[in-house]
């Protein structure tokens, strides 16, 4: 899959396992991202946060992970779980926007038009209590 990009996995010195850096498949998400294949880019966006942090086992690694990629990747991973129809976890990530007015907006919209469809196994992962209060009031 890579190579329709002209992106070849890097060897190790050894040649027994293949090394692949973590902003080489964010670029592949991008890439997959312009071509409108949301799912596919979803998958690299979270591979190469995931690579670039030692899926998530070092804490300091992780926490530069979030900061340099996740955050600013925030808007586009929003976009591939919105088109793939999956409001509620997009939702969740609207959290992360810099800009907390602008996904309280866009997040208030999403809550109104999708409610019904709406996966209530989410709602914990809700730590905005602007969010949290628009939830309470839908659902009662």
């Amino acid at each position: 899959m890579n190579d329709q990009f002209g992106i070849r996995e890097k060897n190790n010195n050894n040649n027994n396992s293949d090394n692949i850096d973590g902003k080489y498949l964010i670029y592949i998400g991008d890439l997959y991202f312009e071509k409108k294949y949301y799912r596919e880019s979803l998958r690299y966006y979270l591979l190469g946060c995931a690579v670039e942090n030692s899926f998530f086992s070092n804490i300091k690694k992780t926490q530069e992970t979030m900061d340099t990629f996740l955050f600013k990747l925030s808007h586009r991973i929003f976009d591939c779980l919105f088109y793939l129809k999956l409001p509620m976890q997009a939702i969740v990530v609207s959290q992360l926007f810099d800009n907390s007015y602008q996904a309280s907006l866009v997040s208030f919209k999403m809550i109104q038009d999708e409610y019904y469809h709406l996966d209530p196994n989410y709602f914990q992962f809700i730590w905005d209590i602007p969010l949290l209060e628009m939830l309470l009031t839908k659902r009662s």
